[in-house]
């Protein structure tokens, strides 16, 4: 049996027949949870592909390569910067063993390749062109002969290359204007050639195939990718190289019992729940409308003569026969009606394994799949060869018992090039996917570095949904794992939930700096603005704070313009502080002024104020020149969120205000120092979101660290808690249970996902610690939180102790 590939040049590829073939990477595009007009949108694009090509033959190719968990890691290793990279590296091998334990050493990995043959332009025939064919037709011979002898080199015409490349460029123009479709480049053929013969196993990311010339002109090895031992059975194949030794077998589809309903029809997609890897291979070819109903109302003939049949036999027909007979009297009327073209398919599925019992029950496993999908797939006996050879790229049908007449929206229903696919292909491990079991890692500094396919480049992230569901425990997670990465992060810890850290996280204790912000005399002043920030910066905040606690706003003609002459006149002194403020006030002859001095003094005596009111000259600075700087504030006490503005607490109030001098300083912490990624964590966002100037500031922590390799975790309760201007710099998006209709609304918009039942419900189903997680390619899946390690269970776990009790890890 001959080889089918001849040549390899970029994205062309020609085989023995001198046919050449041009094939892309369709980029995978999420599919989970889009709403069925964004699904039909999606079909009818892939529709388009399918039918304004001018290619007489067609070639969807999915290759499902097993990729390691070790190897994963050990890459994601290498980038691993800052004092803690010894921790980190232990704990990422420490990580890899444990997941190598629940999932295997290898994790499944689709890419969704889609060839083209390309017709030959018509030339005028003159005495030029003439000479010019016997001329290659001359080449073509001697290449033939030399074939006999030098049977791993080919020359191809460079006449012949470059007139396919202008016919490639044409191609490319009409089908890449629905999809992103990548020119693959002869790593890609190589990929797909040592994959389909078992060799250089290894993660696409890690492959390496450069074609390796013979002599100008264009002479290259092609027979050393597939050179293996392959011993042919009558229902596998035995494939060796070196020491590796696998058993492959294919499946073929033979019949469609049923309409396949769309959506929900989707195979290709559905694929990706297998717990191991297949590829699919779909060869079509056009058959134009004429001899299409030819094809139909012959079948019909055949299936009508059958049913005679049987009834002659007192027989009845069977149900199969029936749906076939209607199915091919509806296709008949359809054809005849739209003038459509047909489509004649052969739709392979190989499996592999590295045992002839594992080879057997996923062949059992792939049979009962396509079955829930009325699609009957056989083990024909002694064409395993022909159909090895028809997987390969530039090949064509080999056997041509099993050939399918369908529509073309029969193939674009298929979901071809769709995906669950969440987060990177290494990174921070923070769960898996519950839609396909598979690994899902993140890197969150790499979105500012503006990564091919991403949607946006903002770093930062926001963790919505009800109390209790996993917020914290995933956001001190991530905060966890880029520290130990080299990141600084600050976290503003509101409920002071998590001064057990020093104490549970010993070996990053040295690393870990608490501060707990009390009311004792020491701490006085500790908040002031004039003690945090430059002068222009202190009289800024120094505003924003008083007109919070005083009510004041801008538009209050009367009162705002004396409230701030005074700041202002205290800023423009020695060693200025709130307090001055408060005493300069109050002092006024001016009544207006004094009036507004009395109302702030009447804050100053209330406990944790004294962080507030320093007197400029006694205050300590605050530290966070560590890796983990976490900001805690004694006695705070946060309003309810149902209680309205007008109803807080003077407490409350205050307790507002200091949050903002603190957020005002996570600001300026994430823009200091470009070199290192920051990370400024605001828990309880949904406080700041109550008041105007809070609202301000979360908008400002969000947006500012896309320039200032920083970026933001905001944690709150629902989507609703953050405006427009933030949820659109919002990077990776996680979405835990609610049970309010109008909060689940506000946070399917904030995913981009349709209303509708089937979403509301999956945020509804949502257990403890699973969300709904977008990432920064747009990509949407439920995620399942993994922490791994029982000690980092118990140092992020903020249930009260009653709580815990008796409980498992979740």
């Amino acid at each position: 049996m001959k080889f089918p590939v001849k040549f390899i040049n970029d994205n062309l590829i020609i085989n023995y027949k001198n046919e050449c073939f041009v094939y892309y990477h369709l980029k995978d595009y999420n599919y989970g949870y889009l709403s069925e007009d964004e699904k039909m949108r999606i079909h009818n694009m892939l529709n388009e592909i399918f039918t304004q090509h001018n290619s007489s033959d067609v070639h969807m190719l999915v290759i499902g390569a097993e990729s390691s968990i070790s190897n994963m890691n050990e890459s994601f290793k290498k980038e691993i910067r800052g004092d803690l990279k010894d921790i980190a590296v232990e704990h990422i091998d420490d990580i890899t063993e444990e997941l190598t334990k629940k999932y295997g050493k290898n994790q499944v990995k689709y890419r969704h390749y889609i060839g083209f043959k390309l017709n030959t332009l018509i030339e005028d025939i003159n005495l030029k062109n003439i000479l010019k064919e016997l001329k290659l037709g001359f080449i073509d011979f001697a290449n033939s002969v030399n074939s006999m002898f030098i049977n791993d080199f080919t020359k191809v015409n460079s006449v012949d290359i470059e007139k396919y490349k202008k016919l490639e460029k044409l191609l490319y123009k009409r089908v890449n204007k629905r999809f992103r479709l990548e020119k693959i480049t002869s790593k890609d053929y190589g990929y797909i050639i040592n994959h389909l013969y078992c060799k250089n196993k290894c993660a696409y990311e890690d492959y390496s195939y450069k074609p390796k010339p013979v002599e100008l002109g264009g002479l290259y090895d092609i027979l050393r990718l597939s050179d293996s031992f392959i011993s042919e059975k009558e229902k596998y194949l035995k494939i060796s190289n070196d020491d590796n030794k696998e058993y492959v077998s294919y499946l073929v589809v033979s019949n469609v019992t049923s309409e396949l309903d769309f959506p929900g029809s989707e195979i290709l997609f559905d694929e990706a729940s297998l717990d191991f890897p297949i590829d699919v291979s779909i060869r079509f070819n056009v058959l134009q409308n004429k001899e299409a109903l030819t094809k139909v109302r012959n079948k019909s003939k055949e299936l009508k003569d059958l049913d005679e049949h049987i009834l002659t036999s007192n027989n009845d027909s069977s149900s199969s026969l029936v749906d076939a007979r209607d199915n091919a009297n509806e296709l008949e009327a359809v054809l005849d009606k739209t003038k459509e073209s047909m489509y004649k398919l052969n739709y392979v599925v190989r499996i592999s394994a590295n045992s002839l019992e594992t080879l057997e029950e996923r062949v059992s496993t792939v049979k009962d799949f396509y079955s829930d999908y009325k699609v009957v797939v056989e083990r024909p006996f002694g064409d395993m060869l022909n159909f090895q050879y028809e997987f390969l790229p530039a090949s064509e049908i080999m056997v041509n018992d099993y050939i399918q007449y369908v529509t073309s929206d029969f193939i674009a229903s298929l979901g071809f090039g769709a995906t669950s696919k969440l987060g990177e292909e290494n990174g921070i491990y923070i769960g898996y996917n519950l839609d396909n079991n598979k690994i899902v890692n993140i890197k969150p500094a790499i979105a500012a570095q503006g990564i091919k396919g991403s949607i946006t480049n903002s770093p930062s992230m926001a963790f919505v949904g009800a109390t209790g569901n996993g917020k914290s425990m995933l956001s001190d997670l991530i905060d966890y794992y880029c520290a130990l990465l080299g990141s600084k992060l600050l976290i503003i810890d509101p409920k002071s939930e998590r001064g057990n850290w020093k104490e549970d996280l010993i070996y990053l204790r040295d690393h870990i700096n608490i501060i707990n912000l009390t009311s004792d005399i020491e701490n006085k002043g500790l908040l002031d603005p004039y003690n945090l920030f430059d002068l222009k910066m202190a009289e800024t905040i120094a505003v924003e704070i008083l007109s919070y606690l005083t009510g004041i706003t801008i538009k209050d003609s009367k009162r705002f313009p004396v409230l701030k002459k005074y700041i202002s006149l205290i800023s423009d002194g020695n060693n200025p502080c709130m307090t001055k403020i408060v005493e300069a006030l109050k002092n006024s002859d001016n009544e207006v002024a004094k009036e507004i001095g009395i109302h702030i003094e009447s804050f100053v005596d209330l406990g944790f104020s004294i962080l507030l009111f320093g007197d400029g000259e006694t205050e300590k600075k605050i530290d966070v020149s560590k890796a983990i700087n976490i900001i805690q504030i004694e006695d705070l006490k946060l309003p309810d969120k149902e209680i309205e503005q007008k109803d807080y607490s003077s407490m409350e109030i205050l307790s507002i205000a200091m949050l903002m001098v603190v957020s005002y300083f996570a600001v300026e912490f994430i823009e200091d120092d470009r070199s290192v990624f920051k990370i400024s964590h605001l828990d309880e966002a949904w406080v700041m979101s109550k008041v105007q100037q809070g609202r301000v500031l979360v908008n400002k922590l969000v947006r500012v660290g896309r320039s200032k390799n920083s970026g933001a975790s905001i944690a709150t309760q629902s989507a609703l808690d953050l405006d427009d201007d933030a949820k659109n710099n919002i990077g990776m998006k996680f979405v835990f249970r609610s049970t309010k209709i109008e909060e689940i609304e506000a946070d399917l918009d904030f995913l981009g996902l349709e209303v509708n039942k089937e979403n509301i419900d999956a945020i509804k189903n949502l257990e403890t610690g699973q969300c709904l997680f977008q990432d920064i390619y747009g990509h949407i899946g439920r995620l399942d939180v993994d922490l791994v390690f029982s000690d980092l269970f118990n140092a992020f776990d903020t249930r009260p102790p009653m709580n815990k009790e008796g409980e498992e890890n979740v």
